[in-house]
């Protein structure tokens, strides 16, 4: 087994293992055997993941992925091989859509939409803990308020407004290029982030808030 062979090396020093073993369909259309029983399948699976276990760090961690059909035995299996402790997730992956042939099996009355795959994370330590990776997103206009501490205690200020009178002192919004609204734009997108702490949005409040008013506002319906 190639697994074993790689133990006299790397026993714990591999950072990550990822596994995709076969999802044991019943169907030979790989180049592997995929007809197990599910006893042997899960033999299989133990003894594989008990060499990976071996080859992780101390800060290593084990990502495993398979379909539904053999799912809930491998969490089992995993927790004992790994140890209830050290399971971090249950990851849910989208692996096709609504359509073609899961779409046929659903109108036969088969099944449900088969659209999902499921990866079990778990760490070789209970204090294991990941670098998270940050990607650049759009600035969001709606948090464009902050909140000011004055002497007379705190005000509410929309940074958009006041950036525009500062930069274009006298001009109505209307009138302005478009240069220079994209230079207020950049000038609210930089203040927002350099006073990050005390700026926040009023969309989600002022949509509650709208939800609810107009619930009031139905006539309530008396039984006669």
């Amino acid at each position: 087994m190639v697994l074993r062979s790689l133990l006299p090396i790397y026993k714990s020093r591999i950072k990550l293992v990822y596994i995709d073993p076969p999802y044991n369909t019943g169907a030979d259309v790989f180049l592997y055997s995929d007809t197990f029983s599910s006893s042997t399948w899960l033999t299989l699976m133990k003894n594989r993941l008990s060499i990976a276990w071996q080859l992780l760090a101390a800060d290593g961690s084990i990502f495993i992925q398979v379909d539904d059909g053999e799912f809930a035995y491998l969490k089992v299996l995993c927790d004992e091989v790994f140890g209830r402790a050290n399971f971090k997730e249950h990851i849910v992956l989208k692996s096709s859509t609504e359509s073609g042939v899961n779409a046929i099996n659903v109108k036969r009355g088969e099944r449900l939409f088969k659209v999902k795959e499921h990866i079990l994370f778990y760490a070789k330590s209970p204090s294991f803990r990941f670098k998270p990776f940050y990607t650049k997103n759009t600035f969001n206009t709606h948090y464009k308020y902050q909140v000011i501490q004055t002497h007379n205690g705190f005000t509410i200020e929309d940074i958009s407004k006041t950036i525009t009178k500062q930069y274009f002192k006298g001009k109505k919004k209307k009138t302005l290029t478009n240069i220079e609204l994209h230079s207020i734009k950049l000038a609210i997108e930089t203040y927002a982030l350099q006073h990050a702490s005390n700026r926040y949005s009023l969309e989600k409040t002022l949509k509650k808030q709208v939800k609810s008013l107009k619930y009031l506002q139905q006539p309530i319906k008396q039984k006669v």
